[in-house]
C-alpha cells in the first residue's frame, strides 16, 4: 500500500506503523505499540523515519531523503524546508517530504513545507 509519487510507491505513515507492528491491520494497539508510546518523542520519530528510509532503500531512493534530513537538522522552526513548485519534485524525495508532513515533522502551507517543533525534537541533542 502507499501513494503514488511519480514512478515509485511511497509508504503512508499508517503503513509504517503497521510495518513496525505498532498497530494491527484492524487498528488495535499492539504490545509493541504500547512500548512505543512510552518512548520519548525523538525516539518515536526516528523509529518512523528509519522504517520509511529502509522501505525506500531497495529502490535506491534513500540518498536524497538522507540529504534532506541533514539539511533539515540545520533549519529553525518556521523555516521553509521545501518549496513545491512541481518542477523541483525529485523521485522519492517528495514522497519522503509528504511522509514527514504526515508524522508532523514538516507542515504544508500552500506551496511550502515548513519546519515544525517536531523537526527540532527529531534533531535535538539534549535527549
Amino acid at each position: 500500500t502507499g501513494c503514488k509519487d511519480g514512478r515509485s510507491m511511497v509508504p503512508l505513515a499508517k503503513d509504517v506503523v503497521v510495518r513496525l507492528s505498532l498497530q494491527s491491520r484492524q487498528g488495535h494497539l499492539t504490545s509493541e505499540g504500547f512500548r512505543y508510546v512510552l518512548n520519548d518523542r525523538q525516539t518515536q520519530l526516528w523509529k518512523l523515519v528509519l522504517c520509511h528510509l529502509a522501505s525506500v532503500r531497495d529502490a535506491g531512493l534513500h540518498a536524497g531523503c538522507l540529504i534532506f534530513c541533514i539539511n533539515l537538522a540545520h533549519k529553525a522552526v518556521g523555516d521553509v524546508a521545501f518549496h513545491d513548485d512541481h518542477a523541483q519534485r525529485k523521485r522519492g524525495l517528495f514522497g519522503f517530504i509528504e511522509f514527514l508532513a504526515q508524522i508532523g515533522v514538516v507542515k504544508r502551507e500552500a506551496q511550502y513545507f515548513l519546519v515544525t517543533p517536531a523537526a527540532a525534537a527529531l534533531f535535538s541533542s539534549d535527549v
